[in-house]
């Protein structure tokens, strides 16, 4: 069996890149509705 030789990478993405990514795929009022929704599940 053969070892491959392997390194970290850090990320090169921004978390504000990743977020605004998600905005453009999904619209904000969606991802509000969902954590009001889940905030709701939360105290029940």
């Amino acid at each position: 069996m053969q070892l491959k030789e392997f390194s970290l990478v850090l990320p090169l993405v921004e978390s504000g890149m990743v977020l605004k990514a998600l905005e453009t795929a999904i619209p904000s009022d969606a991802i509000e509705q969902a954590i009001s929704l889940r905030h709701g599940f939360a105290y029940r």
